[in-house]
């Protein structure tokens, strides 16, 4: 009688055990959609910084824009700078990849279409390692 009950009790906790973990993977599958939601809102809201925006509309229009002063560079730098922070959430894959391409890819190609901010990339190589790999992952040329 008593190997009997053990034995009731191995297989109602093997049964519990299961129906946790199986709970417990549908938990995380839903908290990583919500976190790349989240993430993907975030980085729309910091796209929408005037500054950030102006850099986007004057890389938008005929990419004919030259940065001519510290204040304008320093836009640009921060602008790139929000793609290396998207990259590395990229990496960490806590923002979707082809969420994120289907919103921003058009703006990657906009800055490679710019001969003085690519020049200024390829100057500062080094600093902008992150943003290269960015431009690598959706095979944009450089």
């Amino acid at each position: 009688m008593s190997q009997e009950i053990t034995n009731i009790f191995l297989a109602v906790s093997s049964v519990a055990i299961t129906i946790t973990f199986v709970l417990s993977y549908f938990q995380f599958r839903y908290q990583s959609k919500v976190t790349n939601a989240a993430n993907h809102l975030k980085i729309r809201e910091m796209f929408g910084i005037e500054s950030l925006r102006m850099v986007h509309g004057k890389l938008r229009k005929n990419n004919t824009w030259e940065p001519s002063s510290e204040e304008e560079w320093s836009m640009v730098d921060d602008y790139l700078g929000l793609f290396e922070v998207c990259e590395k959430l990229l990496q960490d894959r806590t923002l979707d990849e082809k969420l994120f391409a289907s919103s921003y890819e058009y703006r990657l190609q906009n800055i490679v279409a710019n001969n003085v901010v690519v020049e200024k990339i390829r100057s500062e190589k080094e600093s902008w390692s992150t943003f290269l790999k960015l431009l690598k992952r959706y095979k944009i040329d450089f």
